[in-house]
């Protein structure tokens, strides 16, 4: 047999191997780009509210109308509780819920989920929490008396922290935000800002 014959064989045997080859790159390819196959909800833009740092302390309870439209969507309240026979007090911070708000409320403990900036506000049911109009939470509590003093709550914290609502404005709801700090050592919670989706029934971003 001849060198061209010889030369011929051999590229005719590995035409499988490059064919092989070149189908697992293409499988890998797609693999390595699941990205360009996914579905992204879709993120409503906000409203923002200046709340001008409007601190919640005991004896300054206040109502806030976030759409303008006088009625109060959230009751903000500060009271002391005795407990242990009078021997131990605490100062709760609570927000209300009214019927033209919802949140979501852990019923054992009477908490709320707190978001980081940049987690989102779901429409849905987050696990361990379900939406309720005219439903309260405990925003933080001073525990103080016979024994040691100390903060407890979701946000007792001098950082940013943000708490997700949903506001009914005409039947229909639209996702928010409320960007809460505490402040132990004036004893006062403050509200800084709020934010409220421009689009009904779509998620929004906390914070922005």
């Amino acid at each position: 047999m001849n060198t061209a014959s010889h030369l011929s064989l051999r590229l005719k045997a590995t035409y499988p191997i490059f064919l092989l080859l070149g189908l697992s790159m293409t499988l890998a390819c797609k693999k390595q780009n699941p990205d360009k196959q996914a579905i992204t909800e879709p993120i409503s833009a906000v409203k923002l509210i200046d709340l001008s740092d409007k601190y919640l302390a005991y004896g300054k309870d206040f109502q806030l109308d976030l759409n303008g439209d006088k009625r109060a969507d959230f009751l903000f309240t500060a009271f002391h509780v005795s407990y242990d026979l009078n021997t131990k007090a605490k100062l709760v911070f609570q927000l209300l819920s009214t019927t033209t708000t919802r949140i979501a409320v852990n019923t054992t403990n009477e908490s709320t989920p707190v978001l980081l900036k940049g987690q989102k506000v779901e429409t849905t049911t987050y696990n361990g929490y379900e939406w309720f109009h005219v439903g309260e939470i405990i925003l933080t509590e001073k525990f103080y008396g016979n024994g040691p003093t100390y903060w407890s709550g979701n946000f007792t914290s001098n950082g940013l922290r943000y708490l997700p609502f949903h506001l009914l404005v005409n039947g229909k709801y639209y996702s928010g935000w409320l960007e809460i700090s505490t402040d132990t050592d004036k004893e006062q919670v403050r509200l800084h800002r709020a934010g409220i989706a421009l689009q009904p029934d779509l998620p929004v971003v906390a914070g922005e």
